[in-house]
C-alpha cells in the first residue's frame, strides 16, 4: 500500500540545509516538463482514451480492478548498519524513518497490530500496557481497510492505510501524551490505487515532513460525461467522514504533473500516474501537497534524505519486462527544485538496488524485472550496476550511457529471487541457483571486480553489520553467514544449525545494535525465525522465536531465543486488517534492554553467563479476547 505526491515544502531545519545543498547540485539545468494547464492535461488524457478502442478499455479496466483488489482477497551508508541513535527500525538509510509495526519514544513503545494501537511503558525496568484505540476513526466501517504503517512524529502517531471502498490512501493521525494514552485526533484520505508492496514500505518520515508514495493507474477515474477530466486523476484529499460520496479536493495541479517527451508522444505506453505526497504532519488541518510523474506501470522507489527516486518502465513484447523496454529514472528533490529524469533501461531489484552518495546515484540493474509492486516478481539475465551522477539528471530526453552501465556478472543466470544490498563500498547480491544452491557475488563499487562466493541453502536477507555484511541462507535450518568486507569479500565467520526459516521476509524483521564506541565490530543481533515441523494446529505465533545472536569481530556466538506462548481457540475480536501482510514478529533493542515483540506478546531477555533468558512477558492482547 503505497502513495507517490508532491515536495514542494521545506523540510525540518535539520534535513534542509543537506537537502537544498544536494538540490542546488542536482537541480541545474533542465527540468521534466510539465503539463501546461488544464486543457493540455485533458487533451493528453483524451488522446490516450480514443486511442483505446472499447474492447481494449474494457479489458485494462478489468485488469486495473483486479491489480486494487487483488490484495484484500487475500542501501544503506556504512554507519546505517550500526547507527546509534535511538530508533528500534531497521531503515535503510539514517534519518529516514519508515513507516512500521512497533515505534519507540523514550521508554513508551507503541504497536500497530490487527487494525488497533497500543501502547506499552517500560519505564523503571518493567513492562505495562497503557492504552489502546482503533487505528481507524471512531465510527468507521474498516472491514474494507488495511492499516499497516506507524509512524511517530512528536507528540502525534501516524497510521496509514488503505480503503479499498474510497479506493483511497487513509492518514490517521492521533495525539500520543507524555504517559502514552492515545486520542484520535482526525483522518484524510489522498485518492490512490492500492499501493501495497510485500516489499517496499509506502511511507517515510525525514523531519516533520511525511512522504508517500501511490500509483494512480489512469484508466481509474469518475467519469460524469464523455469528456476525460483533469480532476478525475490528479491527485486529490479529503478529510474523512462517513460520507463515501464526499467531495475531494485536489493537491496538484496540472504543472504539478510531469511526463518525459517520450512519453507524451506514446500515450499508451504511460499507464500511471505515480504520485508523492508530502504533509506537514502538525498542520492543522493536515497540509499536504503532491506532485506526479506519468509513467510506465512497472516501478520501484527508493527515498534517500534528500530525494525521491522513481524507476518506471513500460511493458515490451508480449507484457514481458526486457532490457529492450525503455525506463524513466526520476529524481524528486524534497527540497525545492522541479522533477529531473532520464531515459534508461532494464529495472532494479527493489528498493535496496539503489542508494545515493557523493553526488551520484548508483542501482543495480537486472535486464529483466517486474518492480516491487504488489508480489515481488525478482529479476533475471545480465546484472549492472548503473553510477550516474546526479548533474546528468535533466528534462528526459538524456539517455544513460554505457560507460555509466558496469556489466558486473551473468552467473546468476536466470534466478528469480535476487537480494541486494549496498554496504559501504561494495554491492553485495545474492541470487538463488536451486537444489537449495545459492551464490553471492560481492561487487567492489571502484571497478576491482567482483568475487564469487558458493553459498549453502536458499538466500535470504542481506544486512549491514557495521562496515560488513550479514547474509542469511538456509530453509529449514538457517546459517548466519558474516562476510568481511576489507578485503573483496569473504566468508569470517558461520552460525549454522538455526532451527527453522527466516519468519518474516522485510527489512524491519531485524536488528543490529552495535556495542558504544564499537563502529560494529561488537554488538548484537536478532531475527525471527518459524519452526515449520511444529504442530500445525497451532498459531503461527506460537512457532515462532526471536533469536539473538553476538558479534565480536570475526566470530558469531548463539545467544539462545525468545518464544511466543501457546494459544488455542484464541479470538483478538479483530475488525478490519485482520491478516498480518506485513508480519507480527520484531526484534527491539531499547537502552541495554532487549525484547521480542511477538503477536500480541512482549518478551523481555536478559544477557547472563548462559546467553539470553526470558524474564517478563507481557500479553497485551484486548481484554476480550482473553475472556476477561
Amino acid at each position: 500500500m503505497k502513495p507517490l505526491a508532491s515536495l514542494a515544502l521545506t523540510l525540518a531545519a535539520a534535513v534542509a540545509g543537506a537537502a537544498a545543498g544536494a538540490a542546488s547540485r542536482a537541480d541545474r539545468g533542465p527540468s521534466l516538463p510539465a503539463f501546461a494547464d488544464v486543457a493540455d492535461l485533458e487533451g493528453f488524457l483524451q488522446r490516450r482514451s480514443d486511442l483505446l478502442d472499447a474492447s481494449a478499455r474494457q479489458h485494462t479496466d478489468e485488469a486495473v480492478e483486479l491489480h486494487m483488489f487483488a490484495s484484500e482477497a487475500a542501501a544503506a551508508p556504512p554507519d546505517a548498519g550500526y547507527s546509534e541513535d535511538s530508533s528500534i527500525t531497521n531503515v535503510q538509510e539514517v534519518g529516514v524513518d519508515e513507516g512500521g509495526l512497533v515505534k519507540a519514544r523514550g521508554d513508551l513503545l507503541v504497536v500497530l497490530r490487527r487494525g488497533r494501537l497500543f501502547t506499552i511503558s517500560t519505564a523503571d525496568g518493567g513492562m505495562r500496557a497503557i492504552d489502546r484505540i482503533d487505528a481507524f476513526p471512531p465510527g468507521a466501517d474498516a472491514r474494507g481497510a488495511w492499516y499497516d504503517e506507524l509512524l511517530l512524529a512528536g507528540d502525534h502517531a501516524l497510521v496509514i492505510g488503505y480503503d479499498y471502498l474510497a479506493g483511497a490512501t487513509e492518514i490517521v493521525r492521533f495525539d500520543l501524551s507524555p504517559e502514552g494514552r492515545l486520542a484520535f485526533r482526525d483522518a484524510h484520505q489522498i485518492r490512490t490505487a492500492d499501493y501495497y508492496s510485500s516489499g517496499n514500505f509506502a511511507s517515510r518520515l525525514i523531519g516533520d515532513r511525511l512522504v508517500l508514495y501511490a500509483p494512480l493507474p489512469l484508466e481509474v477515474r469518475r467519469r460524469r460525461s464523455d469528456r476525460v477530466l483533469a480532476e478525475d486523476v490528479l491527485p486529490a484529499m479529503r478529510r474523512w467522514s462517513a460520507d463515501r460520496d464526499a467531495p475531494w479536493r485536489t493537491i496538484a495541479g496540472p504543472r504539478d504533473i510531469h511526463l518525459s517527451a517520450a512519453d507524451r508522444a506514446s500515450p499508451l505506453e504511460a499507464q500511471v500516474l505515480h504520485a508523492v505526497t508530502v504533509c506537514d504532519v502538525g498542520s492543522v488541518p493536515l497540509d499536504c501537497r503532491a506532485r506526479g510523474v506519468v509513467g510506465g506501470d512497472a516501478r520501484t522507489f527508493y527515498a534517500s534524505a534528500d530525494a525521491l527516486y522513481l524507476w518506471a518502465a513500460r511493458p515490451g513484447p508480449r507484457g514481458s519486462w526486457r532490457a529492450a523496454t525503455p525506463a524513466t529514472l526520476v529524481r524528486l528533490p524534497l527540497a525545492e527544485g522541479a522533477p529531473q529524469a532520464i531515459a534508461a533501461r532494464g529495472m532494479p531489484v527493489d528498493q535496496f538496488s539503489f542508494r545515493e552518495r557523493a553526488g551520484a546515484l548508483e542501482v543495480l540493474i537486472a535486464d529483466e524485472g517486474t518492480g516491487d509492486a504488489m508480489w515481488p516478481g525478482g529479476a533475471a539475465g545480465s546484472l549492472h550496476l548503473l553510477q550516474l551522477p546526479l548533474h546528468r539528471f535533466g528534462d528526459g530526453s538524456g539517455v544513460v550511457r554505457d560507460p555509466e552501465m558496469r556489466r558486473l556478472h551473468d552467473q546468476v543466470g536466470d534466478s528469480w529471487s535476487i537480494r541486494n544490498r549496498f554496504v559501504g563500498d561494495h554491492l553485495l547480491i545474492g541470487a538463488d541457483l536451486g537444489e537449495r544452491k545459492s551464490v553471492l557475488l560481492v561487487a567492489s563499487l571502484d571497478g576491482h571486480g567482483v568475487t564469487r562466493l558458493d553459498m549453502t541453502g536458499r538466500m535470504g536477507r542481506i544486512e549491514p553489520v557495521g562496515t560488513d555484511a550479514l547474509v542469511v541462507t538456509g530453509h529449514e535450518h538457517t546459517t548466519l553467514n558474516l562476510v568481511d568486507l576489507s578485503e573483496e569479500g569473504r566468508i569470517a565467520a558461520r552460525l549454522s544449525g538455526l532451527e527453522g526459516a527466516e519468519a518474516e521476509s522485510r527489512s524491519h524483521g531485524f536488528f543490529f545494535r552495535s556495542d558504544p564506541g564499537a563502529g560494529g565490530r561488537r554488538g548484537a543481533l536478532a531475527l525471527p525465525l518459524i519452526d515449520w515441523s511444529r504442530d500445525p494446529s497451532a498459531d503461527l505465533t506460537e512457532r515462532v522465536s526471536m533469536i539473538f545472536v553476538r558479534r565480536e569481530g570475526a566470530t558469531l556466538t548463539g545467544l539462545g531465543a525468545l518464544g511466543g506462548a501457546r494459544r488455542r481457540g484464541f479470538d483478538d475480536g479483530c475488525r478490519a486488517s485482520c491478516v498480518d501482510w506485513y508480519g507480527d514478529a520484531r526484534p527491539i533493542f531499547l537502552g541495554d534492554r532487549m525484547f521480542a515483540l511477538l503477536g500480541y506478546e512482549l518478551v523481555e531477555g536478559r544477557l547472563d553467563g548462559r546467553g539470553v533468558h526470558e524474564v517478563a512477558r507481557l500479553d497485551f492482547s484486548p481484554p476480550a479476547s482473553r475472556g476477561d
